[in-house]
């Protein structure tokens, strides 16, 4: 046996081209780290047709060797799927008996049997018994008896553990029943991991007759002289001795951006230089220390720039089948949640047609959750549509109704026996159940299920494996069906190479980038397992793994040892997500060391790296366009030449390449202009515009007086809400807590159905002597409305609904003593009187269903909560309210934002033939102490209302509907998304004139 170290990987290569030749028309294996690494060896050896030559990895080579002896023991492969299904059987057993000690408290967590998988394969590598645990104390004890159980399991099921296919390969090596056995072995950098390894290449060299082991050296040489700063660089990383000064020449790199994804656009841009150079994309490589981090932004990066490249770990993408049977099994466990439903159906992957539209329908008929709600809301759903489709006349009315039946009915056809068999999915069984119930699920379920059979089929052999709940069935499946990776197709050349530093073992590259080189990244700080701590482990054996900083230390010279022309060092300055500033990392400064000898200035380094980089989070894009990755940054550039240089047409041509670029930007700047125009709300109309709001003035159309009160707010949000009849969408969903609205909602119900009841009962007035039966009637309503609102919103958490109904049950006790105690001369005499609203619901049998004109022509609709009639005959009406106290207190109109009363007052008196004195604003709560405001209704009042709609008359006669909101308004708009969230600094730059009338009613008491 003959080895070869060096420093470099092209060194390496070099000695095996030799070794390959001279056995030229031989049979001999090659064994690499990686398949890329075994091919690149031969290639380059290949100067002619080379047979024989078998190229493999040392998993792959183990999985061949060991067939045989499987195939006669009828075993089968361990797959990390099934690993840690059985890893979780081991410990649910193992909790259940009450065995563990060390681990008892933290077993349960969902991490641990993935912990435990990890951690018993890395025992089984070193070929540690289960009785050789009990020298690691406590953690020891408990984890000697989860693996005597874990490999009890493998054996019942006749599963192979990776640590025992090696053991296979070894024996059938000695045996010397395969041919690899007997042939040439050459192993390219290929350092073993563990005990089974070691016997597996121990076996296999010593049965070959020829063998040549190439590897990097170990430690740094210390070399005096060498022809480059990347030579220097490999010879003497991490030396303790003193490095000889030699001059900066671009064999070595260091650069930093602004942020991880700069990093990644800037080493795109150096590989567009580099090939401008001569340099081919397959002699490039990107080496990552952190893949998960980095591999995404790497990926944007060249897809921007239009480099091809080959990813070794395959490209992550979300896989569709695999999230939407996710999704299933959530509205399962969420007792038929719509709203995972709908999720379900976004993904696309209902083996049905026609699914478009369904979400909507879901969300109208307010399903929730539940077998039984789905079917009453969809079927009174379906009564609504078939009422509407009767009533319409023929032509497009008649044609929309039928077809949105159709589609309820094709919802209903579908989605009501995928529930009936989500419900009856079982909550807590054996894996061979579940893995039945999955198997038909998914070929019921899903237009695509391929995937998610491929990950079914994994799960078989822990068929039998004992139970598992629902939760144990999600947490398994969601990391690995939320994404699919995809494995790099073809081979890697003619693309550059992305791979994590190790996947590069035995590979040579012209050119290597190393992103990410900042604290905390790279080197990574060295954690303990978490399961079997430093201490123990050396106490079970020398050979296992402890944490130290040698690891990473390997990592970097590996990385410097797979290039031959040049090596290139970046990382990050900030943290964005942070917002705070990195630190390089030390190996920066010792790789400038050990390229450059003691002449690097630190300070100096750092100025050099942050020159190299074109771009900034400040200005995405180059000095220069020519230096451009992409389009977008080009255009960037080119819009900061202009700029900068005062270049008048400089970026003309935007407006030819994006034709939506300059009234986008016209637009902004007309919205930060002086001058009001139509960028500022329904401002500038022309004379069509005005037609259309013409029939929108308040004396011919009807406006509800929480519509009027908006003008006072916001003009625009005015016209937004009462003219375009715009509505943020609120999908059904069951709640969690009670918002202000459905609290309100419910008050003002249960005030209607209690005095109802009390006039039926003939205990109007409520007097001192009627308060107990009063309060009868009050708990009757407040629990028949409760259910009826709880039937409607689904809330999900009982104890938080049933306190919110008790606190509405108390303020209405407390409303009810306040009104007989206080209040013994005013009898209610109507209440929910409405106007100009449709037929049905909880009305007074007075109301009129046709709006009321008031202030000489005004149009009003509404309902008016209550009105009392006082033992002298006047009459008041009464606005209950559930919130906080306005600030200032209204005096009059308030700032034409409380129109209500006085409005109402003039409606109560239209249809009960009688003038209203007063309306009042009622507080009807325990936390605002039952407090009242009084508003006259007198002639001042009403004179102060018209004021206000007149103003609103003259901006819809004259089209002038800016977005001018009132201070602080803009905080709990619904309409922001439509604005922006600067209308009120642009509404102060503008041109105030215009604005007299409204600032004028935003004076008014």
């Amino acid at each position: 046996m003959k080895s070869i170290t060096a420093f470099r990987i092209a060194d390496l290569l070099e000695a095996g081209c030799e070794f390959v030749r001279a056995r030229r028309g031989v049979e001999l294996v090659v064994l690499a780290g990686s398949m890329d690494a075994a091919h690149d060896l031969v290639r380059l050896a290949c100067d002619a047709a080379i047979l024989g030559a078998h190229r493999l990895t040392l998993p792959l080579l183990a999985r061949t060797l060991a067939e045989r002896a499987m195939h006669e023991q009828s075993l089968a492969p361990l797959t990390v799927t099934a690993a840690e299904a059985i890893a979780a059987r081991v410990v649910s057993i193992a909790r259940a008996e009450k065995r563990l000690e060390y681990f008892r408290e933290v077993a349960a967590r969902p991490g641990f049997a993935v912990a435990l998988a990890r951690t018993l394969a890395e025992l089984a590598a070193e070929q540690i018994a289960p009785a050789g645990l009990e020298r690691g104390g406590p953690a020891g004890r408990d984890l000697a008896l989860l693996a005597a159980r874990y490999a009890q399991e493998l054996a019942d099921r006749r599963l192979v553990s990776a640590a025992q296919l090696y053991s296979f390969a070894a024996a059938e090596v000695r045996a010397g029943r395969h041919q690899f056995c007997r042939l040439p072995l050459l192993l390219l950098d290929l350092p073993p991991d563990s005990a089974s390894e070691r016997e597996l290449l121990q076996s296999l060299t010593d049965a070959s007759p020829d063998v040549l082991v190439l590897a990097l050296a170990a430690e740094a040489a210390g070399t005096p002289s060498a022809a480059s700063a990347l030579e220097s660089l490999q010879r003497n990383l991490f030396a303790p001795e003193p490095v000889p000064d030699r001059p900066a020449d671009a064999t070595f790199t260091v650069f930093s951006a602004s942020s991880e994804a700069l990093e990644c656009v800037e080493i795109a841009r150096a590989i567009h230089a580099a090939a401008a150079r001569g340099v081919p994309f397959d002699e490039i490589a990107i080496l990552l220390r952190n893949p998960e981090q980095y591999q995404p932004l790497v990926e944007e990066a060249l897809r921007r720039a239009a480099i091809p490249a080959c990813y070794s770990r395959g490209v992550a993408r979300p896989e569709p089948s695999g999230r939407a049977f996710l999704a299933l099994l959530a509205c399962a466990r969420e007792d038929l949640s719509a709203a995972r439903f709908a999720e379900y159906l976004s993904l696309g992957q209902a083996p049905v047609p026609g699914t478009a539209g369904w979400e909507r329908l879901l969300n109208e008929a307010a399903v929730i959750g539940g077998e039984r709600r789905w079917q009453r809301r969809l079927r009174r759903l379906e009564e609504h549509y078939r009422a509407r489709l009767e009533c319409a006349g023929a032509g497009d009315d008649r044609a929309y109704w039928h077809e949105r039946l159709e589609r309820l009915e094709s919802l209903q056809s579908y989605s009501l026996p995928l529930m009936r068999r989500l419900a009856q999915m079982p909550r807590h069984t054996t894996w061979t159940e579940w893995l039945e119930a999955l198997y038909e699920l998914a070929q019921a379920a899903l237009r695509e299920p391929g995937p998610v059979f491929e990950f079914l089929d994994e799960l078989q052999p822990t068929a039998g494996a004992g139970d598992a709940s629902l939760e144990d069935v999600l947490l398994l499946m969601s990391g690995r069906l939320r994404s699919l990776r995809t494995a790099p197709a073809g081979d890697r050349y003619g693309h550059v190479f992305v791979a994590g530093i190790n996947e590069a073992r035995g590979m040579s590259f012209r050119l290597i980038f190393v992103p990410g080189l900042c604290e905390g990244s790279f080197p990574k700080p060295a954690f303990e397992d978490p399961l079997l701590l430093d201490e123990a482990r050396r106490r079970i054996s020398p050979n296992l793994r402890v944490s130290t900083e040698e690891d990473e230390r390997g990592l970097l010279r590996r990385a410097a040892a797979c290039a031959r022309d040049q090596l290139v060092l970046s990382y990050p300055r900030i943290d964005v997500v942070g917002g705070r500033e990195r630190v390089p990392s030390l190996y920066i400064f010792e790789a400038a060391r050990a390229a450059r000898g003691h002449a690097y200035d630190t300070r100096g380094l750092q100025e050099e790296a942050a020159a190299f980089a074109r771009t900034t989070l400040r200005r995405p894009a180059p000095a220069d366009p020519a230096d451009a990755i992409d389009l977008a940054e080009y255009d960037l550039a080119a819009l900061h030449a202009a700029v900068d240089r005062q270049q008048k047409g400089g970026a003309a041509y935007l407006k030819e390449v994006h034709p939506y670029l300059a009234p986008a930007l016209r637009a902004r700047w007309r919205r930060w202009s002086k001058k009001w125009c139509a960028a500022d709300g329904l401002v500038d109309l022309d004379v069509e515009a005005l037609q259309v709001l013409e029939q929108h003035r308040p004396a011919r159309r009807a406006y509800s007086t929480s519509e009027l009160e908006e003008f006072a707010v916001c003009p625009y949000r005015f016209a937004l809400r009462a003219i375009h009849r715009l509505r943020p969408l609120e999908p059904a969903a069951a709640i969690e807590c009670v918002d202000p609205l459905t609290r309100g909602s419910l008050f003002h119900r249960i005030v209607f159905e209690l005095l109802r009841d009390l006039e039926d009962a003939g205990l109007l007035p409520v007097a001192r002597a009627r308060l107990e039966a009063a309060f009868e009637k009050l708990d009757a309503a407040v629990v028949r409305v409760a259910a009826e609102f709880a039937e409607q919103c689904e809330p999900v958490l009982p104890q938080v609904w049933s306190t919110e109904i008790e606190r509405i049950r108390a303020d209405l006790r407390g409303w009810l003593a306040e009104k007989a105690l206080s209040e013994p001369d005013w009898t209610p005499l109507a209440f929910e009187l409405s106007f100009g609203l449709p037929a049905g619901g909880a009305h007074d049998p007075r109301s009129v269903p046709d709006p009321l004109a008031v202030l000489e022509g005004v149009r009003l609709r509404g309902s008016i909560d209550l009105v009392e009639r006082h033992t002298s005959g006047a009459l008041r009406v009464t606005d209950h309210k559930t919130g906080a106290e306005r600030a200032p207190q209204p005096v009059m109109v308030g700032q034409g934002e409380v129109l209500q009363p006085v409005l109402y007052a003039l409606a109560a008196g239209q249809i009960l033939g009688g003038p209203v004195l007063t309306g009042r604003l009622s507080y009807s709560t325990l936390r605002a102490n039952f407090r009242t405001v009084d508003l006259p209704a007198n002639a001042a009042a009403q004179a102060a209302a018209a004021k206000v709609i007149h103003v609103i008359d003259e901006s819809l006669r004259t089209g002038f509907l800016p977005a001018s909101p009132r201070q602080d308004a803009c905080q709990a708009c619904d309409y922001q998304a439509v604005c922006g969230p600067y209308e009120e600094q642009r509404a102060r730059l503008k041109s105030q004139p215009e604005l007299r009338p409204l600032a004028q009613i935003r004076r008014m008491p």
